[in-house]
């Protein structure tokens, strides 16, 4: 509209305009120290699981995270709970499929990839054996920079 920053100031106009950015800022600020918090317990639980050494606490760790909207942690619980993790936890293909999809619905390109191994497996009791799905996810995985992803697609396509 023309109006010069002195105009905007003397008027509020501007000082509106530095409160809505501060306020933006702010949330901001506090969003990156929750998601910073949700990392650091995603990489404590990692920690502990590393030689089992303690396996419950890294769950509790790992669900705390999981309640917090990181995906990554949602994804390893379900990745947890699809593998049993030896005889420290029980084997729930149902709760661990729900995780994994719940991950993927997040986008979380890693869980693409763990659920494109399912279908091309059929690992799961969840999950039937698709190898068309197996290709989807692995594609939408290698797409979102999943390592996992790509190299999956690479073998599948080379054998």
């Amino acid at each position: 509209n023309g109006e010069t920053d002195d105009e905007r100031l003397s008027s509020g106009i501007l000082e509106e305009e530095v409160d809505d950015d501060l306020i933006v800022a702010d949330v901001d600020m506090e969003d990156d120290v929750e998601l910073v918090e949700l990392n650091q317990m995603v990489d404590e639980g990692e920690r502990l699981l590393v030689g089992r050494q303690d396996v419950v606490e890294a769950m509790k760790l790992f669900e705390k995270a999981a309640e917090g909207g990181h995906s990554g942690a949602i994804l390893t619980l379900g990745a947890l709970y699809l593998s049993g993790f030896g005889t420290k936890l029980s084997r729930d293909d149902r709760k661990a499929t729900e995780l994994i999809f719940k991950a993927a619905s997040m986008g979380n390109p890693d869980a693409h990839g763990l659920l494109g191994f399912l279908y091309a497996s059929g690992w799961s009791k969840e999950v039937e054996a698709d190898q068309a799905k197996s290709i989807l996810y692995w594609t939408i995985a290698a797409r979102g920079g999943s390592i996992y992803g790509q190299m999956a697609l690479g073998y599948r396509y080379a054998y």
